[in-house]
């Protein structure tokens, strides 16, 4: 059953008196989830009065918390307490609950249109790529897997939340939104007396690893940027990432005794409310950079193997400031990827080719902006 458009219309300008229960699927990672925070923020402006859910996995659940634009986060672990069709009926009885009209799959996998049918929803809108157009009553126009890893040569130079913004187009949702994440001012005081108390300002965080090896710089360039900095600028280093990347950032914190580690000590959440408090974040293609920059804060990105132009985040009055090389073999994933036997912590061609002075070069710019910025601000 089709919703009905002058439903849709007084919903978007707040005449409608029903509240409009919408269902968001991103079961991705969560720099994914982060980008499609555009997306979410898109519905709920164009739907001010809606109930909006987000469906994300177990690991993305802190993050959708802190996206103002959710009402409502549901947990789908298809890969660990939700796996089999055990999972599926589960998912689908508390999806069903809801009675959704709407559902609106932002990433491009089977697995989300399916589920969108599942969850009962009246409409369901996305790209009908892989398969999963027979479970769409709404379908924008075909976007390839190739584009989610910038290998579409139609949308290569397009940020991956604007081509996400696309699925939104047959709702008549055309805007481009940027991402966001709020965090609360308890969970910042409860962070900044854990983690940063006594560091002097201005401090940089460092995004170090990401999805595994091959997107990581050497560790002496991390080294010497550190010392590079506190001596340019003063200020402090604190290191951000997970449990896995904890060996890794050891070996840096053994070079840098100077700066504050906090991998593997710190929940999703913490690690945001961290990036929240830093005044400059530099790191890799990874879930810190997109969530440094929907919290508005100034970052550096570090490109090899992705495609900064979809990947680098997007923001604001040029927040965000990405180095890529542009070697023939990058942007590469998976069987393309040339250097697969450089194992396992060295450095990528790619990654490399980034030396420090460039990095510094960009630094240079944003702590031109932040002083420019405090000045205005003592005006």
């Amino acid at each position: 059953m089709a919703l009905d458009t002058q439903a849709l219309e007084d919903q978007a300008s707040g005449k409608g008196k029903a509240i409009l229960k919408i269902l968001v699927v991103e079961l991705a990672h969560i720099g994914d989830f982060v980008a499609s925070t555009g997306v979410i923020r898109a519905i709920k402006e164009a739907f001010r009065d809606s109930l909006l859910v987000a469906v994300v996995t177990r690991d993305t659940e802190e993050v959708a918390r802190l996206c103002p634009y959710v009402d409502e986060v549901e947990v789908y672990d298809y890969e660990g307490e939700h796996r089999g069709v055990k999972g599926w009926l589960d998912i689908s009885r508390r999806l069903r609950r809801y009675g959704f009209d709407i559902g609106i799959a932002t990433n491009f996998t089977f697995r989300e249109g399916l589920l969108l049918y599942l969850a009962g929803c009246k409409e369901r809108v996305g790209s009908p790529g892989r398969g999963r157009g027979i479970f769409l009553t709404k379908r924008s126009e075909y976007i390839s897997r190739g584009a989610m890893f910038g290998l579409d040569r139609e949308l290569a130079f397009r940020s991956i939340t604007e081509i996400r913004l696309k699925v939104l187009e047959p709702l008549g949702i055309k805007r481009v939104s940027y991402p966001r994440l709020e965090v609360p001012e308890d969970l910042k005081a409860k962070v900044y007396d854990t983690f940063l108390r006594g560091l002097a300002r201005p401090i940089f965080s460092f995004g170090t690893s990401g999805d595994g090896t091959y997107k990581r710089w050497g560790v002496k360039r991390w080294k010497i940027l550190g010392e590079r900095l506190v001596s340019s600028y003063g200020g402090s280093i604190v290191l951000i990432g997970g449990k896995e990347e904890r060996e890794h950032n050891e070996a840096i914190f053994k070079l840098l005794p100077f700066s504050r580690d906090t991998t593997g000590k710190t929940t999703v959440s913490d690690f945001i409310a961290i990036l929240s408090l830093v005044d400059l974040h530099i790191g890799v293609d990874s879930g810190p950079l997109h969530a440094a920059s929907a919290l508005g804060k100034r970052c550096v990105g570090l490109f090899g193997p992705a495609n900064p132009f979809c990947w680098s985040p997007l923001s604001e009055n040029g927040l965000v400031r990405s180095i890529y090389k542009f070697l023939p073999c990058s942007p590469c994933y998976y069987k393309n990827r040339p250097c697969l036997s450089i194992r396992p912590y060295g450095v990528r061609p790619c990654m490399s080719s980034i030396s420090v002075d460039d990095v510094l070069r960009e630094v240079s710019e944003h702590m031109s902006a932040i002083s420019s910025d405090e000045m205005m601000r003592k005006e």
